[in-house]
């Protein structure tokens, strides 16, 4: 196939004249008889033969020459996008642009995403007269997607070249969505050619889970495949807090993942930690090809931030360069060099640590609360002096005094070594709804008959699964004979984040967790049966609790409206206030640092809801006993350890596996800080505070200045604003300020300001991998079998332009042929004898 076709057209109508000419110019000869013709009959017969066999060569090479030099105007291809376009009807074509993170990976002078505006323009210009032509970039932009089909190609030119690179990576599922509504609103033009232009980041499209979607699509997505000549690439995979909170008073260390793929190894490669803009720290390593290197930068102090806030935050930031012979140069894909973290620096973090004796704990006669070691975990400095100091506020009671005053504020409730919960089951439960964390352990004077009794409650109250009321194993002076102890299953927690310690091998961290012997456990009911039965337990609580406040929302919103009509009597004054009251225990918000970040009301289904909180088991003994078992009950989250974390009904706590404690609460800690570090892939709600609802928000960063954003309703009473998926990383500053109805004299504009870090997708610098045993640079995109074979699974048509550079060739074999024509021509003279 051409891209210009008529060149070969009129390459073949040129190639009649030598053959017109040949048969023009034949000599037709006169009998003559001549005496001297007898001696010359028998050479002239000779090479006669071999003179025809020569004008019939020359003939032939004449004519190929034609041919090919108009066939290489025509720029011949293997194969094209426009799959059996007929050159005289019009067609729709949709373009969808590959404009994610990875194709903006450099090629040559430009980008794959260039490579790929320039293949596209091509096919543009090849579209038959009155085709109608849709642009999609398939990961949008900061403009957003325009549905529009152009009437001409420079109009569809034009909409090309405005595309740009954006830092998220391309979804199978959106780019068909987007296929699927362009064909949608052209309907006069049935005959649809749907092309993808993409980097082989498409090669790891799900095509099987595709099928369904695909089946909408009025014809097959055919694919152009790009891929970068060379890959040399370092990027920053991730980038966090080595405790996962940071205070005032301790240095905190940021860690940063940093990978590499090439050719080559790099032997000075330069990270850099910069924190509110200003360099902190720079290290230099040696990455070998496909390394990832783990970077701890040098402890860090947050002392410039404003003392009268409790709660600041720091902008953080990495980055990775290259270095050659003195000399930074970029790499193959400078977007991803780095990213960004915002880092919530507080005061204190107030921990509620609840056991069998609370402040009547004595030392000095050896009696210790259930919850000792981890009160030691996050509060290590003892001191009256120090503990103010502490990062951790605690606050050590019996069950019995636990109340609503000590909860409002606590990010975190221990409960250890109780006999029974029951005084505090209500009130524990509204916390965890409202978003605290709640840790139960058994040891101590823990009774599982009391405590399934209490808070078990059919999945309604605090136990995220019901236990047995008799206990497994006995301590050892118990036991009439030896005891017989078990230990953790390694295979059952190794593959949660909890267990899982970085820089340590998989050996370490067998050899770790081998060290506790246990000797007393509590034995919880996980079978399948429990969780159907939780299911459909919390799928009818769920559905009547929105019925009730369905209900009660509609009394109010009348009594509401009778208020302003000044038609609400007394006793109606005194039933609102009562059916308040009711709506509070059944939608609790007194839980203070969780009310400020509550998003919007109910988005799942009661169904789905109930079985988003089913119980996990994320670690056993090697008895298979659950050990550890985790459940989300509302937007909090409990989690059950089986065995004591003091003394006698293990040796835990004389070994270093009690460490792992402290990674545990520090993430449960870390989970209950504002998240301000947000993805380019996804939407967030910050939400906003009632009586600001009619305040000015504006978003500022790279590519934004003060842009307005609207706040919306997002449930009763819940006000906030939509962030849009952001085109690219960095650091962005919401601002609230006072709306010009609100404004009083005087008073002060800005209301508050937040700080967010945006990343994107680190899997997209993982894509740009040139295939094992693909092609080498220089020699075009060729798909490796598996990728022809994935597409071919989903119904997608290869259609790739690697023949685009055939004309080149095409020229070449014109250039063999003339030189062959002259040895023809020259032959004779070469065959001729010497004259004496």
């Amino acid at each position: 196939m051409f891209l210009a076709p008529w060149f070969a057209v009129a390459g073949l109508i040129a190639a009649a004249g030598p053959l017109v000419i040949h048969l023009l110019n034949r000599r037709r000869y006169q009998v003559v008889p001549w005496a001297a013709m007898d001696f010359l009959r028998e050479a002239v017969f000779r090479n006669r033969r071999i003179m025809h066999l020569r004008d019939l060569l020359l003939l032939a090479l004449r004519t190929f020459c034609i041919l090919a030099f108009g066939a290489a105007m025509a720029r011949p291809f293997l194969g094209t996008a426009m799959v059996g376009v007929d050159p005289d009807q019009p067609v729709h074509a949709v373009l969808l642009i590959d404009n994610s993170l990875s194709m903006a990976y450099r090629k040559g002078q430009g980008t794959l995403l260039d490579e790929a505006k320039t293949e596209a323009q091509r096919l543009i210009e090849g579209l038959p007269r009155g085709s109608r032509i849709s642009v999609l970039p398939i990961c949008g932009s900061a403009a957003g997607v325009s549905y529009t089909a152009y009437y001409t190609k420079e109009d569809a030119v034009e909409r090309l070249q405005m595309i740009e690179s954006v830092d998220r990576a391309a979804l199978p599922r959106e780019a068909i969505d987007l296929a699927v509504e362009a064909c949608g609103r052209v309907q006069d033009m049935p005959r649809k050619e749907i092309v993808l232009l993409t980097d082989r980041q498409v090669s790891g499209w799900p095509a099987d889970s595709l099928a369904d979607q695909l089946q909408k699509l009025p014809s097959p997505i055919q694919v152009v495949q790009l891929q970068p000549e060379e890959v040399a690439n370092a990027w920053i995979a991730d980038f966090r807090l080595r405790d996962g909170v940071a205070d005032r008073q301790t240095a905190a260390v940021f860690v940063a993942t940093v990978r590499y793929e090439g050719t080559y190894s790099q032997h000075d490669v330069l990270v850099t930690l910069a924190v509110d803009g200003l360099t902190f720290d720079v290290r230099s390593l040696e990455l070998q090809p496909g390394q990832a290197r783990e970077v701890e930068f040098a402890p860090y102090r947050f002392e410039n931030l404003q003392e009268d806030d409790r709660l600041a935050l720091a902008a953080a930031e990495v980055s990775v360069a290259i270095r050659r012979e003195g000399v930074v140069e970029p790499d193959g894909l400078p977007a991803d060099d780095r990213r960004f973290l915002v880092v919530p620096v507080v005061e204190q973090l107030p921990v509620v640590f609840v056991d069998q004796w609370g402040e009547d704990e004595q030392p000095r006669v050896n009696r210790y609360g259930e919850t000792f070691h981890l009160r030691r975990l996050l509060a290590p400095m003892a001191s009256g002096s120090q503990r103010q100091r502490q990062l951790v506020a605690e606050r050590h009671v019996r069950i019995d005094q636990v109340d609503r005053s000590l909860l409002e504020d606590a990010r975190l409730v221990v409960i250890a070594g109780v006999a029974s919960p029951e005084p505090a089951v209500p009130l524990l439960r509204e916390y965890v709804e409202q978003g605290g964390k709640l840790v139960i352990a058994a040891g101590g004077q823990f009774d599982p008959a009391l405590w399934t009794a209490a808070a078990w409650q059919d999945g309604l109250g605090i136990l995220p699964a019901p236990l047995s009321p008799v206990t497994v194993g006995r301590l050892p002076e118990e036991s009439n004979g030896p005891a017989e102890p078990f230990q953790l299953d390694y295979n059952s927690l190794k593959h949660h984040d909890y267990f899982l310690l970085s820089g340590s091998s998989e050996e370490e961290m067998q050899d770790l967790y081998r060290l506790p012997y246990f000797f007393k456990t509590v034995a919880a009911e996980v079978g399948d049966e429990t969780r159907e039965a939780l299911v459909a337990t919390m799928t009818k609580h769920l559905r009547q609790r929105r019925a009730d406040l369905a209900e009660m929302d509609r009394r109010l919103a009348e009594w509401d409206q009778r208020e302003t009509q000044q038609e609400l009597s007394a006793a109606e004054r005194d039933q609102r206030d009562n059916l308040q009251r009711q709506r509070a225990r059944l939608r609790p918000s007194w839980l203070l640092w969780a009310a400020a970040e509550a998003s919007g009301g109910e988005t799942q289904l009661p169904e789905e809801e109930a079985v988003a909180t089913k119980f996990s088991v994320l670690a056993r003994y090697t008895n298979q006993l659950p050990y550890l078992i985790e459940r989300r009950i509302g937007r909090g989250k409990v989690l059950f350890v089986s065995s004591g974390v003091h003394t006698g009904w293990n040796t835990l706590s004389v070994t270093n596996t009690i460490l792992v404690f402290d990674r545990v609460l520090r993430g449960l800690l870390e989970e209950t800080l504002p998240d301000r570090t947000l993805s380019t892939q996804r939407t967030r709600e910050l939400p906003i505070a009632a009586a600001q609802r009619n305040a000015r928000v504006t978003l500022s960063g790279p590519g934004e200045t003060d842009r307005p954003l609207s706040i919306d309703a997002l449930g009763a009473d819940r006000y906030g604003v939509s962030i849009d998926r952001l085109p690219c990383r960095g650091h962005y500053r919401v601002t609230a300020t006072r709306g010009s109805d609100s404004r009083a004299e005087g008073a002060e504009d800005k209301l508050w300001e937040t700080l967010l870090a945006v990343n994107g997708p680190a899997e997209e610098s993982e894509g740009i991998l040139l295939p094992e045993g693909g092609p080498r640079p220089g020699s075009g995109a060729v798909d490796s079998l598996e990728t022809a074979q994935a597409f071919a699974a989903g119904g997608l048509q290869r259609a790739q332009l690697q023949g685009t550079n055939l004309w080149k060739w095409v020229m070449l074999g014109v250039l063999a042929c003339l030189l062959l024509e002259l040895a023809v021509l020259a032959w004779p003279s070469t065959r001729r004898e010497p004259t004496a």
